[in-house]
């Protein structure tokens, strides 16, 4: 367990023992902090990277690590054998970023694969570094009937920007949420897609998805 559970480990040792049991051995790992730098990774906190998620957000989320933190990921995360991080370390002091953008690569190769790294690399300073919008982000096409509405949380949620509905009203709340760059304020909008679309729907810094008509794209 993490070493925040050293009490209960113990306690679980002497329980054992007064039942005349073997102490069992207990293994405690340190705690990694997320990507806010101060708690835990955490779902629960959002600071968190996914070891499922897509090369993209695994890219992105690792760059928005403090550089104070480089190495601790470095020695925690990475499969780097142990006599290289001395030099790793002495690396990431002096040049944080490019520390930084070889340890977000090292990591997506570890869940992907190399070519995920590549793509997820050119994203990220395509769209973060550059600010600008990928060439080649996924269409959605609502199967909505001409002048239906439909709700944007919905919408956000459907075209796999988020998770659930609440995520997106927290996003939108916190101003992470834009339709061809316009930002958007209100949780309980409403979209006619057959009369708006098509748009550029994003969320946060690297999601993004081209919302079109149904009869010109694929749902």
């Amino acid at each position: 367990g993490g070493t925040d559970q050293r009490f209960n480990l113990l306690l679980a040792r002497r329980i054992q023992e007064a039942n005349d049991q073997e102490a069992q051995v207990c293994m405690m790992l340190p705690l990694l902090e997320g990507t806010d730098g101060s708690e835990k990774m955490s779902k629960s906190l959002d600071n968190a990277i996914g070891i499922t998620e897509a090369p993209e957000d695994m890219y992105g989320k690792t760059m928005s690590v403090p550089d104070d933190l480089i190495y601790r990921y470095v020695e925690l995360v990475t499969d780097i054998p142990t006599e290289r991080l001395p030099k790793i370390k002495q690396f990431a002091e002096a040049n944080p970023r490019d520390a930084k953008a070889q340890l977000a690569r090292r990591i997506v190769e570890m869940y992907h694969d190399e070519e995920a790294a590549d793509r997820a690399e050119e994203h990220f300073e395509q769209t973060v570094v550059e600010g600008g919008v990928p060439d080649d982000i996924p269409e959605h096409a609502p199967e909505t009937e001409d002048g239906e509405e439909v709700g944007l949380l919905n919408l956000m949620r459907h075209a796999g920007l988020t998770e659930s509905n609440s995520e997106g009203r927290r996003l939108i709340e916190q101003g992470a949420v834009t339709i061809d760059e316009d930002a958007v304020t209100d949780t309980g909008r409403y979209i006619d897609v057959s009369d708006e679309a098509p748009f550029v729907l994003q969320v946060g810094k690297r999601r993004f998805a081209r919302i079109v008509p149904a009869e010109n794209g694929e749902d």
